[in-house]
């Protein structure tokens, strides 16, 4: 029932692309499909977003390595050095993952906060430098600026609508769920980078079902609510800002 995708701690970076390239793969098959749709209640920044930010990218994985005392390959955060065709993989993410028809997010209102503590934590143990903690800020609030102006249009640059919710309650984990005519995918986020991933039509109607039902909980940002958007965003910066406090 399900693909665990799971990483072989002897190629990390490998197996991580590969992983990168599957999705791609999947978002190319959905990509332009007049009833394509993506669904996804995340307690992390997703992917489709912070992938094109080679810092923001980078730090993922390497908490995940640095958890990991099976990879044991990296100690420090300057160690880590992506690929250029890992980095091509994960822009290649980001872009193709626009043009399906219809995104809907739903945000827990604390996946700032979270990232801003597991930066700050890496930091105060030194293993990222002021120097690295200032790009990796800059990042943050240029991503920031990015998510706002998608927020305000409720749209992507490539046309393709985009709903993105707030959520009142925790979201408990990331769950995502893709549909088109002739593909149906649930995608449950495990060990902070990977996801495991099934086809089964009953589980994946059971996964668009409980996603929808988070609605009931949650504000939506885009296009409408203009104070509560506003409010959101200047909040995410103020905890992004604390990073150099």
């Amino acid at each position: 029932m399900f693909d665990l995708n799971l990483l072989h701690y002897s190629e990390p970076i490998q197996t991580y692309l590969s992983l990168i390239e599957y999705s791609v793969n999947i978002f190319e098959q959905v990509a332009n499909d007049p009833i394509s749709i993506l669904n996804t209640a995340s307690n992390m920044i997703p992917q489709t977003f912070y992938l094109k930010y080679d810092n923001l990218s980078k730090f993922r994985l390497f908490k995940w390595m640095y958890q990991h005392e099976k990879v044991n390959c990296v100690k420090r955060f300057s160690e880590l050095k992506l690929s250029d065709e890992l980095r091509t993989a994960q822009t290649a993410f980001v872009d193709i993952s626009q043009y399906i028809q219809t995104t809907n997010y739903i945000w827990d209102a604390m996946i700032f906060t979270y990232l801003v503590n597991e930066i700050k934590y890496f930091c105060d143990i030194h293993l990222i430098t002021q120097e690295e903690l200032m790009l990796l800020k800059n990042e943050l609030l240029a991503l920031l600026d990015e998510l706002e102006d998608i927020a305000t249009k409720g749209k992507f640059q490539t046309g393709k609508d985009v709903n993105i919710y707030i959520s009142n309650i925790n979201v408990e984990a990331t769950y995502s769920y893709i549909e088109a005519q002739n593909i149906q995918l649930s995608l449950i986020r495990i060990y902070s980078i990977n996801s495991i991933t099934s086809m089964d039509k009953e589980l994946c109607q059971n996964q668009k079902e409980w996603i929808y039902s988070l609605k009931k909980f949650s504000m939506q940002i885009s296009e409408s609510g203009e104070i509560q958007r506003i409010k959101f965003f200047n909040k995410q910066r103020e905890t992004v800002n604390l990073l150099l406090s």
